[in-house]
């Protein structure tokens, strides 16, 4: 170990070590301790402190990119659950005719077309299955999970996030659904259940599907919130299309 100013440098990287850190070394401070070359007084691992943990931060569009593997993973497991239908990942994630953007882009669509472009996932090929999907589906994925002080105050996410899929719903003529998870979580649907057909609540009893939680709000109209597992949902085609 070699002096470099008032503090030795490492051997084998030969950057200089202080006090209060050290070099990245497998062989370096950390495995073997330092010598301080003035007093040539070895100094024991514990006595180095170690820097604490830079917070990790989402590169730029990181959030972007997360939104959208979700959308194509939703796309997928529908595909894969509900065939013969095939999903896709909407261009644009619903943006191009969403929100504000209605007024003025979507009025110059379509119904059919308008359908490819509303909502975060849409089906392909309704007409050549002959089969009409019942849902507008709106995605979210966020790292962190909203308090308990939030649901019970109407705040949390969750109530923003299907408010969302009951505007654009309305657009399409279609049920408002929300697909979310948060890190850590399965992925879970949120639905109301007054707009699902009593047949369809009779399949689901059936094979003894219930939702996992139902969250009432009391605003200018009362809503029930019902919560599934969206494996559990795939296990009941009824529940997602009619023939037509």
């Amino acid at each position: 170990m070699s002096g470099y100013g008032s503090w030795p440098t490492c051997e084998i990287c030969h950057a200089p070590i202080s006090y209060k850190g050290g070099c990245d070394c497998l062989d370096g401070p950390y495995r073997s301790g330092i010598t301080d070359v003035q007093t040539t007084t070895p100094l024991p691992i514990a006595d180095i402190k170690k820097q604490p943990p830079a917070k990790r931060r989402m590169r730029p569009g990181g959030g972007k990119a997360k939104g959208n593997g979700f959308e194509s993973t939703i796309a997928k497991k529908l595909t894969e659950g509900l065939k013969p239908l095939k999903f896709i990942r909407t261009q644009g994630s619903g943006a191009r005719v969403g929100g504000k953007n209605f007024a003025t882009v979507g009025q110059q669509f379509g119904e059919e077309a308008l359908r490819l472009f509303v909502g975060d996932v849409v089906p392909t090929n309704e007409r050549d299955s002959s089969l009409r999907f019942l849902h507008h589906i709106e995605t979210k994925f966020y790292a962190t999970q909203d308090p308990f002080t939030a649901l019970v105050a109407n705040t949390a996410n969750i109530f923003k996030w299907f408010q969302e899929a009951v505007t654009d719903a309305a657009k399409v003529d279609r049920n408002p659904m929300l697909i979310c998870k948060w890190n850590h979580t399965p992925i879970f649907v949120v639905t109301d259940m007054c707009d699902t057909l009593d047949d369809v609540d009779q399949a689901l009893a059936q094979i003894g599907i219930s939702p996992r939680l139902t969250l009432l709000t009391y605003g200018e109209k009362k809503q029930g919130l019902d919560i599934f597992y969206l494996d559990d949902l795939l296990k009941v085609p009824s529940f997602w299309y009619l023939p037509t």
